[in-house]
C-alpha cells in the first residue's frame, strides 16, 4: 500500500542518516505513533517496530550479499544499529544464521 511504501522509504532515509525513530516517522506521516502502529499492523500484520527490524534485516542481507568488502560492523551501521552484537542477535533471529554464516554460504 502507498502508506507502507512511504513508511519504508522514510525508514530507509533514516537508516542512511544513522538512526531510526518511529516517532519522527509518524510525525513526517502526519499521524500519531499509535495511529501509525494501528495502520501498519492492519496492513502488514506487524507492529511498526517489527517492520523496521524486517526492513533493517532486508538491507543487511542485501549488503552482506552485494558488498563483500564491508565488515559486519559496517553493515550494522548502514542498518542504523551501532551495537554489532545486538545486530548479530537480530540477524540470527530473522534469518537463522549469523551475518558471517549468511555471507559465507552465499545466500541471496
Amino acid at each position: 500500500t502507498p502508506f507502507v511504501e512511504k513508511f519504508a522509504r522514510l525508514v530507509y532515509e533514516q537508516m542512511d542518516n544513522g538512526h531510526v525513530s518511529i516517532t519522527e516517522i509518524a510525525g513526517q506521516m502526519c499521524v500519531t505513533r499509535e495511529q501509525l502502529n494501528r495502520k501498519i499492523k492492519a496492513t502488514t500484520g506487524l507492529t511498526a517496530s517489527s517492520l523496521v527490524t524486517w526492513l533493517r534485516m532486508r538491507r543487511a542481507c542485501r549488503l552482506l550479499t552485494e558488498r563483500p568488502d564491508l565488515q559486519v560492523m559496517e553493515v550494522a551501521l548502514k542498518c542504523a544499529i551501532s551495537d554489532v552484537s545486538y545486530f548479530t542477535t537480530l540477524f540470527k533471529r530473522e534469518t537463522g544464521k549469523t551475518p558471517a554464516q549468511y555471507r559465507s554460504e552465499g545466500n541471496g
